[in-house]
């Protein structure tokens, strides 16, 4: 087996899969698994700018949802996810959401773990 074949099943290891539950509701889109992400394990990853993605199987995506709360978009964002049995990956920016602790609130059951973004603190 050549190095970047052994690198590659070894950067597997930082990820963890869990089975979503089902939609009670039928002709949803659904979660059908949890990809959980190591920040301090996994390598840089994304096609765009990285040389390796994530292990997405096929008609996979990964929805994140990035720099908020923002009142005038969180909450159509968490009904959309809600209608379709969606969950997303949250990064938001500590001061937004200091100031909307009622949006946090919200977005926590429709999300897997949640982030922060880069040099910007939780509230």
């Amino acid at each position: 087996m050549n190095a970047l074949a052994t690198a590659l099943l070894a950067s597997m290891a930082w990820t963890a899969v869990a089975k979503a539950a089902d939609c009670p509701r039928k002709g949803t889109l659904g979660t059908s698994r949890i990809l959980s992400v190591d920040a301090a394990s996994t390598p840089r990853v994304g096609l765009k700018n990285f040389s390796q993605t994530l292990p997405l199987g096929d008609h996979e995506v990964v929805l994140t949802f990035d720099d908020g709360p923002w009142p005038p978009t969180t909450p159509k964002v968490l009904a959309a996810l809600a209608q379709e049995c969606v969950q997303a990956t949250f990064f938001l920016i500590g001061k937004p959401a200091s100031e909307h602790p009622e949006l946090v609130r919200r977005i926590a059951p429709r999300a897997t773990p949640s982030g922060t973004t880069p040099g910007c603190t939780a509230a």
